[in-house]
């Protein structure tokens, strides 16, 4: 009775030990590992401003840049407080970051951004300045 009282300890008390080499969350299947991979890091690029207009709620800004064989992502963001005038001015600035376009080929396109964010009365203009640009954005 001793022998298979001692055998069940013994299987009972190997199997709850840890397995050398493998990570805690490994033993919990309720627990999945973080394994997630580096991102690109993304970097501020020289960009031109080749012209812009506003089309209903958007602003389309045509663009030129360098690359050609990597990732670019363009935003608009404020690049200083709304100006208390009539019509009210939003001074904005065109973002362009790359993970590091080594190509050399000059692309030109199109970005379109929502102005929705820009309207700074309930119906009416706002102007929107980009870079040397005046652009009226009117809005009911």
């Amino acid at each position: 009775m001793c022998s298979i009282v001692g055998s069940v300890f013994l299987v009972l008390c190997s199997g709850c030990q840890e397995q050398k080499g493998l990570p805690r969350e490994a033993l919990n299947p309720g627990v999945s590992p973080s394994m997630e991979l580096p991102g690109p890091s993304w970097k501020n690029a020289s960009v031109e401003v080749i012209s812009a207009d506003v089309i209903g709620d958007s602003l389309r800004v045509i663009v030129g840049y360098g690359g050609g064989c990597g990732d670019h992502r363009f935003s608009l963001v404020t690049s200083g407080p709304a100006m208390k005038s009539l019509p009210p001015k939003q001074p904005v600035m065109l973002v362009h970051e790359s993970t590091g376009d080594p190509c050399r080929a000059l692309i030109r396109n199109e970005q379109m951004f929502d102005l929705s964010r820009y309207k700074l009365s309930p119906h009416g203009t706002t102007i929107i300045l980009l870079d040397s640009l005046i652009l009226p954005f009117s809005y009911d």
